[in-house]
């Protein structure tokens, strides 16, 4: 059985799709007085935030497969191997999941969080810049953001 590149490229997208949709499902078993607090979290508190990459991975897998499964239990991992669950090095993670993370790193920056207020999009790229993220996807998300005045709102 002989399945064209183009079939599998589709395929490898809308699974991307719903891992950047849904990596972050694990948070549900985080407790809400954490994901929404206001203060600076306690090392053990954020050891317990840090559970989310596997208990998302754990049902994505079953329910949607390895590539969303792997897009959440490595969307906090950096190629500099000082990210979380595993500090995984570059190489050592999926490339679909270290696009979905330069997203969702913007993401975060430019939103209203109960515990920080939001950035500039200039400002969450400051910041940005001092991350040791995947080059190549930062710079697309870069130009996405700068070419398209929608995404650098922060609403």
């Amino acid at each position: 059985f002989n399945v064209s590149r183009k079939a599998i490229r589709l395929y490898e997208k809308k699974e991307i799709i719903k891992g950047a949709l849904l990596h972050d499902v694990g948070k549900i078993y985080v407790p809400f007085n954490l994901t929404q607090s206001p203060d600076k979290l306690t090392s053990i508190e954020m050891d317990i935030v840090k559970t989310h990459p596997l208990s998302s991975y754990v049902f994505l897998k079953e329910n949607f497969g390895e590539i969303v499964g792997n897009i959440a239990i490595q969307h906090h991992e950096y190629i500099d191997g000082s990210g979380y669950p595993y500090g995984l090095y570059q190489g050592a993670s999926e490339d679909y999941a270290l696009l979905v993370q330069c997203a969702d790193i913007y993401e975060a920056l430019v939103s209203k969080r109960t515990y920080k207020e939001q950035s500039t999009y200039d400002r969450a790229f400051e910041i940005m810049d001092g991350m040791v993220l995947y080059k190549p996807y930062y710079d697309i998300l870069k130009e996405i953001v700068l070419n398209n005045p929608r995404f650098q709102g922060g609403d």
